[in-house]
């Protein structure tokens, strides 16, 4: 029996270097599918160059056509590293890294995974320093893994996608010129009760998770308490790829709807940005600040009268 879904396409970006990751992405997004569509009523729809992009000459830059034909289109990238970044665009040292930076222009979710795979005895040394930039630029931010082959690949992004698709369902973004598929309906179009309904309902289930990161990793949680060996790496890993990104939904969704909270209750929010703030810089900077704002508890009933 068939059932109505929304559809999010998921960008391959690679160089070419990895052809096995590639048909691993596309494999593991199969397999996400059959797992979990029905259930969450999502569709993920693999897009690479080789099958969406048509010939086109236009006398100018060839990744400016395949932006416009693939990359602003998709909903989620999933790039693949080995030992190259690729061939360089006008304006980038490789179309895979034009197509990432499109994606944090336009703030939409990026998965990366780095293979550990020995290099080739043949491998381009400037290739492999061009990547080893890129990698450590993006190392503070805690966006990549790695794989070892690409059976472990394909498990890892399984996990991965289920959580970024909920995020989505959770912060949907509304930009009809990249054909987005999850729509959040125009201030203009709805009522102030039910964009007040809406918006507490996601800070709910932000909060919330928040909460069960908070609880289970924690530095006062029982695996914290027991001294078990990895539980500070993983407290700082949950850190970077949960709370934190959950903060910034949290602060986003409230400037976006600062109407919606009370007069009475703006300096709860201006301290939660404080946190926030302080929060991100000490775990994705070298230094630690003591003294950064705590977590006003009052902001969980922000909307409240």
């Amino acid at each position: 029996m068939g059932y109505d879904a929304s559809v999010y396409k998921v960008l391959i970006a690679s160089p070419s270097d990895v052809k096995e990751e590639r048909e691993a992405i596309s494999q593991a997004i199969y397999e996400w599918n059959v797992v979990n569509s029905e259930q969450e009523r999502r569709v993920l729809l693999p897009v690479r160059w080789e099958t969406h992009s048509t010939p086109e000459f236009s006398g100018g830059n060839p990744q400016e056509i395949l932006n416009r034909q693939l990359v602003r289109g998709c909903d989620v990238l999933v790039g693949a590293f080995w030992t190259k970044v690729g061939s360089p665009t006008e304006r980038y040292d490789s179309g895979t890294l034009e197509e990432i930076e499109e994606f944090i222009k336009d703030r939409k979710p990026i998965l990366l995974y780095f293979s550990k795979r020995d290099l080739p005895r043949d491998v381009n040394l400037e290739q492999v320093q061009k990547l080893r930039i890129f990698k450590e630029k993006y190392q503070g931010l805690g966006i990549y893994k790695e794989y070892e082959n690409a059976l472990h690949l394909i498990g890892l992004l399984k996990d991965d996608l289920v959580r970024v698709i909920r995020s989505i369902m959770i912060d949907p973004i509304r930009t009809e010129d990249r054909g987005a598929l999850v729509v959040l309906t125009p201030k203009e179009e709805q009522s102030t009760e039910d964009r007040y309904k809406e918006i507490k309902e996601k800070l709910v289930i932000l909060f919330r998770e928040n909460e069960r990161v908070f609880l289970e990793y924690g530095p006062y949680s029982v695996r914290a308490q027991q001294f078990i060996s990895d539980s500070a790496s993983i407290w700082e890993k949950k850190c970077r790829e949960v709370i934190i990104p959950n903060n910034q939904r949290i602060v986003d969704l409230l400037r976006e709807n600062i109407d919606l909270v009370p007069k009475s209750k703006l300096h709860i929010f201006d301290a939660f940005i404080n946190h926030v703030e302080g929060f991100k810089d000490n775990h994705l900077s070298e230094y630690k600040d003591r003294n950064a704002a705590t977590f006003p508890k009052e902001i969980t009933n922000i909307l409240n009268p």
